[in-house]
């Protein structure tokens, strides 16, 4: 399944700026023989030299002699210089290369250039940067790369675990999808729990009621399935179809949602009525609540259907009144 497009391309452009925010601040770089020095020294200006040897301010960087092989060999040399200190974790080399290659619409070298960095930074806030700019492009953005699930979730990891809230619940499904269940169950409590947007809490909680309802072997107890899915329905913009969106149809997590409901409504199906009015009762009774019903005891029924992979593949058979 393809990952849901969290961002827009105008957000991906802020991201850039962030990342760009060392570049061009008005740092004025040496010109003449102090930026031949500088040069010699391995040192990175604020922006990478332009074909007529001029800076991002517009002066003559070197001198007016030097004909056009020898301003394309110290170009690379900056480049060389700048990339060298990206790998060393510099901040603000990576500024000015991400602002030169953003420029050049040079996507390959940005993609690489912030692979480089995630790899050496220390710096949190463009570790989370880089990381959701390198997540959209592996996730099928159109950043000029090859779609990799595989890399869109390594940076999608590095994105969370450096401040993107934004994206922990694509990370929290993420984890789910990979069978990373303890990990996962963190975050989506963690994000059910806080006071953030009611959709993001309405699915990490309908989530919630899947895992225990057996998505996850390790944690199944269904007492605490129908407490979590009745608690993801309070917020659910279409109960009736166990969604979070007012509009489904083209929310970023149908496929998801379809698949999600069909499986807990088979389990819920094979639940007592009994067992569901005790667990109602409890979940609106302050006394009691989910403390009381993860300590009841829980026996899996017979009949179980075994659960399925569908919420890692598209979903062909979809529930009556869903367009396909």
């Amino acid at each position: 399944m393809k990952a849901p497009n969290y961002y827009s391309p105008i957000v991906t452009t802020l991201l850039l700026i962030v990342l760009q925010a060392c570049a061009s601040s008005g740092t004025k770089d040496a010109t003449g023989a102090k930026a031949a020095s500088n040069l010699d020294r391995g040192r990175c200006p604020s922006s990478i030299v332009g074909d007529q040897g001029k800076d991002s301010s517009g002066r003559i960087r070197y001198q007016r002699a030097l004909n056009s092989q020898q301003l394309s060999d110290i170009k690379a040399r900056e480049i060389s210089n700048c990339t060298r200190l990206v790998q060393a974790g510099n901040t603000e080399a990576l500024a000015t290369l991400v602002f030169y290659y953003d420029a050049n619409n040079q996507k390959s070298n940005l993609v690489e250039l912030l692979e480089t960095y995630t790899d050496s930074g220390t710096d949190p806030k463009k570790l989370a940067d880089a990381g959701t700019y390198l997540y959209r492009a592996y996730a099928g953005d159109t950043s000029g790369v090859v779609r990799d699930v595989d890399k869109a979730f390594k940076y999608l990891g590095i994105a969370v675990n450096n401040g993107n809230q934004s994206l922990e619940l694509a990370y929290a499904e993420s984890l789910s999808d990979r069978g990373l269940h303890n990990e996962s169950l963190r975050y989506l409590q963690s994000i059910a729990g806080n006071s953030r947007k009611q959709q993001e809490r309405c699915q990490a909680t309908l989530n919630l009621g899947q895992l225990y309802f057996g998505g996850s072997p390790a944690h199944e107890n269904w007492n605490i399935g129908y407490y979590y899915w009745q608690e993801g329905l309070l917020l659910a913009k279409k109960p009736k179809w166990g969604s979070c969106a007012e509009d489904n149809f083209t929310s970023t997590h149908y496929s998801r949602e379809t698949g999600r409901k069909k499986f807990v409504d088979r389990r819920i199906a094979l639940m007592s009525s009994a067992q569901r009015q005790v667990i109602d009762e409890a979940r609106r009774d302050s006394h009691k609540g989910y403390d009381f019903i993860a300590a009841l005891n829980f026996q899996r029924p017979s009949g179980v259907p075994v659960a399925n992979k569908a919420s890692r593949t598209q979903v062909k058979n979809y529930l009556p009144g869903w367009a396909a």
